[in-house]
């Protein structure tokens, strides 16, 4: 029976089959990307900048928010991934009873990748969080300014 078929024709039926279960991946696991990619609507994939039509300079967050009166879901996102990331480093230096400089150093890491955040008007409470987790969780006390200073790296 498979002496009928030829390698050309078991070749392009794999390749067809292949296609179509990596399409099928996509369009479950990446569904939303793949949407967003094809709306011409809403947010742009890194959701921060569109442009301005009254000067040339791109248009940030606070000021799309305060154009728009719309959140960035994209940016809703971000913030509460930055703070599962802290919790997760925040618990870890705990039991590992790190020392204000070490924890200091740990902090600057994930801030610095989500340093997009620190345009947004709610800084002051993500600050205020940190703060707050900071003392809760490894019982160590960190200063506005040293807070600040974390997001400058």
């Amino acid at each position: 029976m498979l002496s009928f078929i030829s390698w050309s024709q078991f070749l392009t039926a794999v390749a067809l089959l292949l296609i179509i279960y990596y399409l099928a991946v996509l369009a479950i696991g990446y569904r939303t990307e793949v949407l967003r990619l094809f709306r011409s609507t809403g947010p742009k994939p890194h959701g921060l900048e569109s442009e301005n039509k009254f000067t040339d300079r791109p248009m940030w967050y606070n000021e799309m928010t305060a154009a728009t009166g719309k959140e960035d879901p994209f940016l809703s996102g971000k913030v509460h991934e930055l703070l599962q990331d802290l919790k997760g480093l925040l618990a870890a230096a705990a039991q590992s009873k790190v020392v204000k400089a070490e924890l200091c150093m740990a902090i600057q890491l994930p801030l610095k990748e989500y340093s997009i955040l620190k345009n947004l008007p709610l800084i002051a409470e993500i600050n205020h969080h940190i703060l707050s987790e900071c003392q809760n969780t490894c019982s160590i006390t960190l200063s506005d300014a040293e807070m600040n200073m974390l997001w400058n790296g």
